[in-house]
């Protein structure tokens, strides 16, 4: 039963994507039927899209040149509908159920989406969230770490009160191995320089 209601979701949600306007009406009322799936559920759909966004991509990569222009714009049109929603469910779980343990991998699954697509200011926005509503979360030094390392190196311009705020946040962290101490001092240090000159001195 629980596969079929994520199948569901995903084949109303693909095909949404072709309908015109005047079907707007009826693609509302298949989706108030995803509101009453159990939080479990809504939570594996995550991963099943996440998992039809990839395939789509690789489709796109390696199978790309064999398609025409209509084929191309339509497969192009349902990743971009996936995406948007992968973005949209996960927000949503994470603002319905802010309680439930599951919610900060939500934030996390952002994260990631971001990173991925190099949209780092809303990659930074995802940790910043988890920070700060779950301060005990495991490895949140390590989403902290890479908050830091996005300001450091990757987004630009770089904005050195901001790096430097996210290390020294990262050296406040109580139980702090002395290793990446140092390495968050080093960086202090030589906050003129990105990693790549740091590296090459």
């Amino acid at each position: 039963m629980k596969n079929r209601q994520i199948y569901l979701f995903l084949f109303v949600l693909l095909l949404s994507c072709g309908e015109n306007s005047d079907k707007t009406a009826n693609s509302k009322e298949d989706s108030t039927k995803v509101v009453n799936i159990p939080k479990g559920t809504r939570f594996e759909m995550l991963c099943v899209l996440k998992d039809s966004i990839d395939l789509m991509e690789e489709n796109l990569i390696f199978n790309g040149q064999k398609l025409n222009q209509q084929q191309m714009i339509a497969l192009k049109t349902k990743i971009s509908v996936a995406k948007n929603e992968y973005v949209n469910q996960n927000v949503g779980y994470f603002k319905t159920f802010p309680e439930d343990s599951l919610a900060p991998f939500c934030l996390v699954n952002l994260y990631k989406f971001y990173d991925r697509y190099e949209i780092y200011q809303k990659a930074i926005n995802s940790i910043d969230t988890l920070q700060l509503y779950y301060p005990k979360f495991p490895n949140l030094s390590d989403f902290m770490e890479l908050k830091a390392v996005t300001l450091d190196y990757y987004l630009k311009p770089r904005d050195t009160s901001r790096i430097r705020e996210a290390y020294e946040c990262l050296l406040s962290l109580p139980e702090l191995p002395d290793h990446r101490k140092e390495n968050y001092l080093s960086r202090l240090l030589n906050l003129d320089k990105d990693f790549i000159s740091q590296k090459g001195n």
